[in-house]
């Protein structure tokens, strides 16, 4: 298959922080004539920006991808940010939280979106909360809430961690790698607009279920790291049992 050079012809769409509410856009070509328009919307302003690092629009519509370059303009750490995409067909909701090491000031992040053979985007951030409590923007899809549940959870969850790790003589060491590892995920990748009734549970689930994760990948005293996570996921099951979703029941 051949590969599809892509060329911006417009200007760069990198925001400052200190700008006025605005969209700002980009033109993309593919060597296979596809073209793709992609609009940043600043509104309001927010010291989290985004610019488009790469755009790659192969003739495979699954091999697409849409590269962005975050960047924390402020002068704190960011603990989670809601950021809508959209276009044409395919709206999405991406809500990413950093419960262990949180998104820190100045810093860079770069996230891949698959454009779905797509001639139009756009991306904005709906709301942006910081380590120290503090937010930023509209919250116009009502996802505070979520991210608050998720992280309250986070903590309950960490109690329960470090009770079963205490049982063990590396516990301490696989408590502090967990405590301290890692940046984030997705907290979710779904619709926009408010979140169905059952989110708060799946935000809760997910913050036992990060833990979760984050033993099964330490390299570190795996053996018992795993036999920790797998104490937890039986915790998980009891008390989720009833709050699981007709979706996950299905899968």
């Amino acid at each position: 298959m051949k590969r599809s050079f892509v060329v911006p012809i417009s200007l760069s769409v990198v925001l400052l922080a200190c700008v006025l509410p605005g969209v700002h856009g980009q033109m993309f070509r593919g060597d296979n004539g596809r073209t793709l328009q992609i609009e940043i919307v600043q509104d309001p302003p927010c010291p989290l920006t985004l610019a488009v690092q790469h755009v790659d629009l192969r003739p495979d519509p699954d091999a697409e991808t849409i590269l962005l370059r975050l960047h924390n303009g402020s002068n704190k750490a960011i603990r989670a940010y809601v950021m809508v995409s959209g276009g044409n067909r395919h709206p999405n909701m991406h809500t990413a939280i950093f419960p262990a090491k949180p998104f820190g000031a100045d810093a860079i992040l770069m996230r891949s979106v698959w454009p779905n053979s797509q001639e139009h985007y756009y991306f904005f951030f709906d709301y942006i909360l910081y380590d120290d409590g503090s937010s930023c923007g509209r919250n116009a899809h009502a996802r505070s809430g979520q991210i608050a549940k998720y992280l309250e959870t986070r903590t309950e969850a960490m109690m329960l961690f470090e009770a079963i790790a205490a049982a063990y003589p590396q516990g301490g060491e696989i408590v502090s790698a967990v405590r301290n590892g890692g940046g984030g995920g997705f907290l979710s990748f779904d619709n926009p607009g408010p979140p169905d009734p059952g989110s708060e549970v799946r935000a809760s689930k997910r913050a036992y279920q990060g833990i979760v994760t984050q033993l099964r990948q330490l390299k570190e005293h795996s053996t018992e790291a795993q036999e920790i996570a797998g104490k937890i996921e039986i915790e998980i099951g009891k008390r989720f049992q009833d709050d699981v979703s007709p979706r996950e029941k299905e899968n």
